[in-house]
């Protein structure tokens, strides 16, 4: 019988938290920050945004109703999540 065929790309084993352990996870990577450094930082990035959103929105407009400038810094913040999240996860995908 013929010996096996290796193949360049083939899956390596990584050791990994995640149920089930024998499963291939080639480009799995560990964290490099803790949990509370990576909540900071999506707490500040989203504070920024907020902020700038509603700063723009009393420039534009600033007759605008609270529910109106609450409206338009939801949108804001939902729109750079989905604009940008593709962005932020990019290095995950180049790893």
């Amino acid at each position: 019988m013929a010996d096996p065929i290796q193949l360049a790309n083939a899956a390596m084993s990584v050791s990994h938290n995640y149920y089930p352990p024998t499963i291939l996870l080639p480009q799995y990577v560990d964290n490099e920050s803790s949990a509370i450094s990576i909540i900071i930082q999506f707490g500040f990035l989203w504070a920024a945004v907020l902020g700038i959103a509603m700063v723009i929105i009393s420039h534009v407009r600033p007759t605008a109703s609270q529910s109106d400038k609450l409206a338009f810094v939801w949108m804001c913040l939902s729109e750079f999540y989905i604009l940008c999240s593709p962005l932020l996860n990019e290095t995950d995908l180049q790893a």
